[in-house]
């Protein structure tokens, strides 16, 4: 009687304690990374450039610690600011990417004064955030790179690319 009493008070704690961890709360944070975008324009050069850099999605501690238990990344913000640059110059045309492997996502930004600490709104109007939400979740590094014109030459500007999200994660 009294091993039947035993069997059934572990059974239940143990059921109890899986009822609990299975309502074990997401945890969700913040996470942001950047690439700076050295671009430089020489002179006789007709104004043209191109610069990349690379983000590794582990330099975030928390993205680090989660890693493997990560549920989902959400998009809040993808900005383009102009953090140093030796003369106001116009940007002709520009394409921006964001990829690794086959994913890619763009932006062509064109007739755009570039001046400092201003800042270019990377829009989703193509549904690019998905795409960099993708990749994201590769948990791989990946790329930013940049290739266009300016109006002159003998110019040197760099443009930090921001994104901005929460990430989802199961704490065990």
């Amino acid at each position: 009687m009294n091993y039947m009493k035993l069997s059934l008070s572990i059974f239940v704690i143990a059921l109890m304690f899986a009822i609990s961890c299975s309502k074990i709360a997401d945890v969700n944070f913040d996470a942001t990374y950047s690439a700076n975008l050295e671009c430089e324009v020489p002179p006789a050069s007709r104004g043209g450039f191109s610069a990349e850099d690379e983000i590794d999605p582990l330099s975030n501690s928390d993205v680090a610690k989660y890693i493997d238990n990560i549920k989902d990344f959400e998009i809040i913000e993808l900005i383009a600011d102009i953090t140093a640059i030796t003369k106001e110059v116009k940007l002709l045309s520009a394409d921006l990417e964001i990829y690794s492997g086959s994913k890619k996502a763009s932006w062509h930004i064109e007739n755009v004064n570039l001046v400092l600490n201003e800042s270019l709104i990377l829009d989703n109007s193509n549904g690019q955030w998905d795409t960099v939400k993708d990749i994201l979740s590769e948990k791989k590094t990946f790329y930013v790179s940049i290739i266009g014109q300016t109006e002159e030459d003998d110019v040197t500007f760099t443009i930090k690319v921001s994104i901005s999200g929460k990430v989802t994660a199961s704490p065990l």
